[in-house]
């Protein structure tokens, strides 16, 4: 089953990138990628995605850019964050918008099973919102037999 959720990937990385790419597939999502910050910025405005990979070296020193403008969205169209980079200085991150930092070497395999877990999960309740939202509610239901 095809997850209907999207996931950005704004690496510069062209081998991680494409990695990152194929891992989602082999997980039945699909993906989007930016080479550098503008790319990501027209992506986030063309389209909702469930989730956003972003690397702190993107190109055109837009790491900020691009996180300020996923910051922006409305909290219904905001994505999930991970982002990657490379040991070093640690950036102060808004922990409410950035759920996970992940550091170089990345374990591209198991990184594709989490997102697609995380992707089914959000699905899932999702759809149980919409479920319980449609439901009529308790005092209206017939309960003679």
């Amino acid at each position: 089953m095809v997850l209907e959720q999207r996931v950005l990937i704004a690496v510069g990385e062209a081998g991680l990138r494409q990695q990152l790419h194929k891992a989602l597939l082999r997980n039945d999502v699909y993906s989007d990628w930016a080479t550098h910050a503008r790319e990501a910025l027209e992506r986030l405005s063309e389209r909702t995605y469930g989730l956003l990979i972003l690397d702190l070296q993107l190109a055109d020193d837009g790491f900020d850019a691009v996180l300020t403008r996923a910051a922006a969205l409305p909290a219904g169209q905001r994505p999930m964050i991970i982002v990657t980079g490379e040991r070093g200085p640690r950036p102060t991150l808004d922990s409410d918008l950035v759920q996970i930092i992940l550091y170089k070497p990345i374990d591209v395999r198991a990184l594709g099973e989490l997102i697609a877990n995380c992707l089914r999960t959000l699905a899932d309740h999702t759809q149980r919102a919409r479920t319980r939202a449609a439901a009529p509610p308790r005092d209206e239901l017939d309960t003679r037999a």
